[in-house]
């Protein structure tokens, strides 16, 4: 459940092209020409480089026109990844992903029961569970505590649990009305491997993008520490855009955004450039 909910909110979100009613084109890889842009985009590019460097699978039709199958792929994942978020159990329901929506079902006794999430837990690090119940009714409900998550706590009636990393499981009689608060509280960190650094918040991996910021992004940095921890500020998002942080740095400010919103950007591949592993000293 872990990698599902980062594949989705990362490589599957970023897959998809926006473009604001702009003539929307990419770099098709092999032979190096311009084509018009399909809903998703086929490759997600991890170290310095711009979206739409390809088409996966690229048909020309008889009759004119081409797709791609990495396009048909995402539409399908689009849709699986919200119908996995509530699953049945034996006893109850297993609840896996947390954002915004309804979910509408008869409990293990056949009583109609409704779920309302609000608030989108892998961005903002909590969501309200509401419970909508035709009549009072015992069963299980079995929450996902993601492994990004620190010192998660869930509020049931006033009284607060804390909830370790994994599923933690509530058995009891529900009411309508009844509400359960997940608290989950994400924050960045540190990924290292083969001499480079990444940056996650949550299941939300960060990257830098050089639209945004008008740099070049492979340029050494040393990041700010104080007490351990690195210093950055969150700060308010643009649009279709989940988080924004400004990191602190020894060569000046780093802005880090989620890596689903970066390199949505059409007129010149190369300045568009987007990555995610950087070169941290």
């Amino acid at each position: 459940a872990d990698n599902i909910e980062r594949s989705a909110y990362n490589a599957l979100y970023g897959s998809v092209n926006k473009y604001d009613n702009q003539q929307f084109t990419f770099l098709y890889a092999f032979g190096r020409q311009y084509m018009e842009g399909m809903p998703f985009d086929s490759y997600s590019p991890l170290v310095n480089q711009p979206r739409g460097i390809g088409i996966g699978g690229q048909k020309a039709f008889k009759e004119g026109g081409y797709y791609g199958c990495c396009a048909c792929i995402a539409a399908a994942g689009i849709a699986l990844f919200p119908l996995s978020a509530v699953l049945k159990a034996e006893n109850g329901f297993m609840i896996n992903y947390y954002f915004n929506g309804q979910v509408s079902e008869e409990t293990p006794n056949g009583i109609p029961v409704s779920f309302r999430f609000e608030g989108e837990g892998t961005v903002s690090g909590k969501t309200v569970v509401k419970i909508s119940l035709e009549k009072a009714d015992t069963f299980t409900l079995i929450f996902r505590v993601p492994q990004w998550s620190h010192n998660a706590t869930l509020t049931i009636g006033g009284k607060v649990y804390r909830a370790e990393k994994g599923y933690f499981t509530v058995e009891r009689v529900w009411n309508d009305g009844d509400e359960i608060v997940l608290q989950f509280n994400p924050k960045v960190e540190e990924v290292c491997l083969s001499g480079k650094t990444a940056f996650t918040y949550g299941a939300l991996v960060l990257a830098r993008d050089m639209q945004k910021e008008n740099t070049e992004l492979m340029i050494p940095f040393t990041s700010i520490m104080k007490d351990g921890e690195l210093v950055l500020h969150r700060s308010d998002c643009q649009v279709d855009e989940s988080v924004r942080f400004i990191m602190e740095t020894e060569e000046g400010n780093v802005l880090l955004t989620d890596y689903a919103s970066c390199g949505k950007h059409w007129e010149d591949p190369n300045k568009s450039r987007i990555s995610v592993w950087l070169n941290k000293k």
